[in-house]
């Protein structure tokens, strides 16, 4: 899933836009109805925002600007303690 997130093949919105494929564009993940799209879906959405300030909040993460490749990569790299 996370390589699926990183290579942009997750069938988002704007993805299926790209493919020819007619839909009205509605995230169905929050209430902002928005097109939904990789970024918004996986980091700007209220829950994944909620989600990755928690648990980057334990793991001692600053995550504050970053763009979805950016916030993988830290956390891929970092050396914090696996039982997190």
């Amino acid at each position: 899933m996370l390589w699926r997130v990183w290579i942009k093949r997750i069938p988002t919105d704007d993805i299926l836009k790209t493919m020819r494929v007619n839909m009205v564009p509605n995230c169905y993940y929050c209430d902002e109805g928005g097109e939904e799209t990789i970024q918004h879906l996986f980091l700007t959405a209220h829950v994944a925002q909620r989600l990755w300030k928690h648990f980057a909040t334990c793991a001692g993460i600053s995550i504050e600007g970053f763009h979805l490749q950016q916030l993988i990569t830290t956390w891929w790299e970092w050396p914090g303690q696996h039982k997190l």
